[in-house]
């Protein structure tokens, strides 16, 4: 492990290297929580060692706080050269221009609304803020050295490359990026100029215009007339949003925002920044202009009332989201606010969902379930031994007793309904079939949950395959064979092409190619090779290429998808322990009951055995009697 020494002689050894870059590397510190050391690849001149040894001087907590500033330097022990830096570590950001493109804020930041990005916006201007009450200027703005976070903080790196003053001496910034530089500056050796802040506010103005209008550039738009690159135009002051691009004929990219969108106050803080009067020596608003601005736009937003992902600013409560995909344009935002997936931990959930024991079965006890065969028909079986006893006139004529046996038959039989009835209800509600019903009903809600990416992905691959194919054919269409330069294919065998309806690089397939007679297999491969070529020089970003309402749809679709699952699933704990506890219950209420009924249907049975054996209980004459007068009262 290589080490080094810091400006008291403490030693810093390196550990994994975090990042490289052209500079040099960024490497884990052993002994230094929280700081990370900036290695260079060639060891910093004096001018750049002075520059590092002052901004260690001047770097105060606030700094820190928003940017990676140099903590300490680093030295070679043997040779006493300074090697690079410690700087605080930062972890959990990504580049801003993973947050303002729509195709990398799709990944990076899924459910970021115009509300978060406005929020970072404000940020971003607070970060700059800071610098320049220090009295430091940027120098290099640019979406590399900007980073942030799922809180919509950001930090500030790459600070070495600074413009600062120390004890009277300018360090000056020495490099930058053409399109986040002043048009002032356009054309001019940057090595040894003296920069100020104003020139860090146009870059800062755009990267808010980035934020704010989905990764455009405030020159980027499109003239009737002329092709104007966004070089040319940026050195013109040709805002494409704003009064000087009108103006000259210029109008926006399609499906943009408008700067009408906005509130007044940040229109025109976009006007000051970006025109004709800036260039000529007009201020531009500052890095705390832009802060109110910013605060003031977020205050006013407003949740469209059809669509949850969309926030604007207008009070007529229009929806510039919903114009845009009306209008053909994509969907720019992907989620709601705080429904990421990342939010939804699946291991956790299954834990809980495991920690539930199940009630177990329940058979239904045995001194429960015995004895009903013998008691039924009872009372029957005991009218039948009395008639056999008595004779059937007697039974007739004792109708007292008749009444009795068939009261203790109606009871015999109603307490047995209720048994079998507690019995049906104690194989339903006292088993554990729905507490493994709901188990297994979860295990797959569990396999679909952790197949949704392979099902969505393949969701989203036939849309973007069905929409590349149709704007593939007609840019193969561009390809003329007549205007190809193709060996072999002169004007007849252009002519037999065509007379087989091939006729760009669209048209051609080797089906179409070899169904032609005596043609030449060279000529089949150079044409084959030309298609190639073509299809190679083919781009489609399904961000922007698969229309906002049908890219919509289909997130919707996957959102209630995912979302009936995650809450199936978040419930499933809660839903298994209910299912547990009133199956547990039922079993004390129905035990309970079947005992009850049990002992009732017992003193039945008890009473009913004993009337069978009652054929002394009537005196013999009486019987005769009664017999004999029955039968002739009967045969009269």
């Amino acid at each position: 492990m290589r080490s080094f020494c810091d400006l008291r002689g403490n030693e810093a050894g390196l550990g994994r290297c975090l990042g490289q870059g052209g500079e040099g590397a960024v490497y884990s510190v052993a002994n230094r929580a929280g700081m990370v050391a900036k290695i260079y690849a060639r060891r910093p001149d004096e001018h750049a060692s002075r520059k590092l040894g002052a901004m260690v001087q001047l770097g105060t907590e606030e700094l820190g706080a928003i940017a990676a500033w140099p903590q300490d330097l680093l030295h070679d022990p043997r040779t006493g050269n300074v090697v690079g830096f410690l700087m605080p570590r930062i972890d959990g950001h990504h580049e801003i221009h993973k947050l303002y493109g729509p195709s990398d804020r799709k990944q990076a930041f899924p459910d970021a609304g115009w509300g978060f990005l406005i929020r970072a916006a404000r940020n971003l201007a607070a970060a700059f803020d800071a610098v320049h009450r220090h009295g430091h200027v940027i120098g290099d703005v640019n979406q590399g050295n900007v980073v942030v976070s799922r809180q919509a903080t950001l930090r500030l790196i790459d600070c070495d490359s600074f413009q600062i003053t120390h004890l009277g001496r300018n360090y000056t910034c020495r490099v930058g990026v053409p399109l986040f530089t002043p048009p002032e500056l356009s054309g001019r050796k940057l090595d040894d100029l003296v920069r100020t802040p104003e020139h860090d506010r146009f870059g800062l103005a755009v990267l808010i215009f980035h934020l704010l209008f989905m990764g455009r550039h405030p020159f980027a738009g499109r003239h009737p007339d002329r092709a104007i690159p966004v070089e040319v135009a940026l050195r013109e002051g040709l805002f494409a949003f704003g009064r000087e691009g009108i103006r000259s004929g210029l109008v926006p990219p399609p499906y943009s925002l408008w700067l009408r969108d906005l509130t007044p106050t940040v229109a025109d803080l976009f006007e000051r920044a970006f025109g004709r009067e800036a260039i000529a020596g007009g201020p531009r608003p500052t890095a705390g202009d832009w802060v109110g601005a910013l605060e003031m736009l977020e205050s006013r937003l407003t949740t469209c009332r059809d669509d949850p992902r969309h926030a604007h600013a207008h009070s007529n409560g229009s929806c510039p989201w919903c114009r845009i995909e009306n209008d053909g344009g994509p969907s720019f935002f992907f989620l709601p606010p705080g429904a990421a997936p990342g939010s939804f931990d699946l291991a956790t959930v299954w834990r809980s969902i495991e920690a539930i024991e199940s009630p177990g079965p329940a058979p239904l006890p045995i001194d429960l379930g015995l004895g009903h065969a013998s008691i039924e028909g009872l009372a029957t079986a005991a009218l039948r031994a009395l008639r056999d006893l008595l004779g059937e006139v007697a039974l007739r004529t004792s109708s007292r007793l008749r009444r009795e046996l068939e009261r203790e038959k109606h009871d015999i039989d109603a307490c047995q309904s209720n048994v079998r009835r507690l019995e049906s209800q104690w194989a339903e509600l006292c088993g554990d079939r729905r507490f493994t019903a709901l188990k297994h009903d979860l295990q797959e809600a569990r396999a679909s949950y952790e197949g949704l990416k392979p099902v969505e992905d393949a969701e989203w691959e036939a849309v973007t395959s069905r929409h590349r194919e149709q704007k593939l054919r007609p840019f193969l269409q561009s390809f003329a064979l007549e205007f190809a330069r193709i060996p072999g294919l002169g004007l007849a065998e252009l002519g037999r092409l065509a007379s087989r309806g091939i006729t760009t690089a669209a048209d051609i397939t080797p089906e179409a190619l070899m169904a032609m007679r005596f043609i030449d297999l060279e000529l089949v491969k150079a044409l084959l090779l030309f298609k190639g070529v073509a299809m190679r020089a083919f781009r489609f970003d399904p961000v922007i290429g698969v229309p906002g309402r049908e890219s919509k749809a289909l997130e919707e679709q996957q959102a209630r998808r995912r979302a009936d699952l995650v809450k199936k699933l978040q419930q499933g704990a809660l839903e298994l322990a209910e299912v547990r506890r009133q199956t547990l219950a039922w079993r004390e209420v129905l035990g309970r009951g079947l005992r009850d009924k049990r002992s009732e249907l017992a003193e039945l049975q008890s009473h009913a055995v004993w009337t069978r054996g009652m054929p002394g209980a009537a005196p013999a004459p009486a019987s005769s009697g009664s017999a004999g007068s029955s039968a002739s009262s009967v045969g009269r």
